[in-house]
């Protein structure tokens, strides 16, 4: 797989991850049938799988800084798979290992999931990286 890194795109706010898990829902209707299910939880952070090769340093470094101000209270939507006992991260990844990074041992998530089993892409690409948690994945600047 071929990944560039992508930090020209805006930081999100809760309007954006709205619209993204809403996106990510219909999408998941389109391509199988399936309603998704949301809940909102406090997962470990730990628990979760991520989909990227790498985080964007500059990203990081600003998101450390509206974390330690309180201004990045966002929870993270991971989508869950019952069947193969997995999280996985669907946007997030860089407020989940700064927070990780200081000291954090749970996040705040909208959990997607169904009681249906489906094979979800996020979940191949997780596995194309070896299934990695968030503290595994290599900052870089770009």
């Amino acid at each position: 797989m071929n990944y560039q890194l992508n930090y020209h795109n805006p930081l999100v706010n809760k309007k954006k991850q709205k619209r993204l898990i809403e996106s990510y829902k219909e999408t998941i209707w389109r391509e199988f049938s399936i309603k998704l299910k949301e809940e909102r939880k406090i997962l470990p952070i730990r628990s979760l799988f991520a989909t990227q090769p790498f985080l964007e340093k500059e990203k990081y470094d600003e998101v450390v800084e509206l974390i330690k101000k309180d201004k990045m209270n966002i929870p993270i939507p991971v989508e869950e798979f019952f069947d193969d006992n997995m999280r996985i991260i669907i946007d997030g990844h860089v407020r989940t290992r700064t927070r990780y990074d200081l000291g954090q041992k749970t996040i705040e998530c909208v959990l997607l999931y169904s009681d249906k089993k489906y094979k979800s892409n996020l979940l191949e690409i997780a596995k194309d990286l070896g299934f990695k948690r968030i503290n595994e994945i290599p900052l870089k600047y770009s």
